[in-house]
């Protein structure tokens, strides 16, 4: 690759120089918004009975850590606190969008649909073989797919709906793996940390959607499951 020096050019200032450096880190600042792929097997998308396997707490799972890969989709999230009423309500959230729909027919998960996922979570395991349980697992209840959730961060904020000393921040994902094929036939995921239109003017949006107020972990994953679950076929 060749370089060429321009005659005369001036050097940029420093005022240049900021406001270039602001410009790009709008550009690649998370945004938070979630995150909507294309699905990968459009033919396999045609399902009605959905087994809702537990919603795990990574970090209970596998402790403090800096970040994680997600046991089925490999992708890489930051592990933060998660709240000890999470768990419960992200499940109750999703099962309540889901029946709100009314396409789908929940099946709740029986004990021996848990054990079957003893390598899911727990570190030992290989990815094909935590896929082959969860299958084994739909194939058994006489789901079409198995739906496999897991939160990686779901810290309330600190402080008030106008005021706070820290933001609430929520990380999840959800996979949807096929019982025929046992491949992931549908994978939305969330991860945002709030903060001001200052910092970030690409929020805009959900600035004056949430009337400018700071909103709890619950607000915000409630929000989030909703927009995700909307892409479901």
């Amino acid at each position: 690759m060749r370089f060429f020096k321009v005659a005369n050019a001036r050097r940029p200032t420093p005022l240049l120089w900021g406001m270039m450096l602001g410009v790009l880190a709008l550009l690649f600042a998370d945004i938070g918004y979630a995150q909507t792929p294309a699905d990968p097997n459009a033919s396999e998308m045609q399902f009605k009975r959905i087994l809702m396997l537990p919603v795990y707490d990574m970090r209970a799972v596998y402790g403090e850590s800096f970040s994680l890969q997600g046991p089925l989709s490999g992708k890489v999230f930051g592990i933060d606190q998660v709240d000890p009423q999470a768990v419960d309500f992200v499940r109750i959230t999703i099962a309540s969008v889901l029946e709100q729909k009314g396409s789908f027919h929940l099946l709740p998960a029986a004990p021996q649909d848990v054990e079957s996922m003893a390598g899911l979570a727990p570190v030992a395991g290989s990815r094909a073989e935590r896929i082959s349980a969860i299958q084994k697992a739909a194939d058994r209840k006489g789901a079409d797919v198995a739906l496999c959730t897991y939160i990686y961060a779901f810290r309330n904020r600190v402080g008030t709906a106008y005021g706070v000393e820290s933001p609430t921040m929520v990380a999840f994902e959800m996979n949807l793996v096929s019982a025929a094929t046992g491949r992931i036939v549908w994978r939305r995921d969330f991860t945002e940390t709030q903060t001001t239109l200052n910092d970030n003017l690409f929020q805009l949006g959900k600035f004056l959607q949430r009337k400018g107020r700071w909103v709890t972990a619950e607000e915000m994953a409630a929000k989030a499951i909703e927009e995700l679950l909307s892409s479901l076929p």
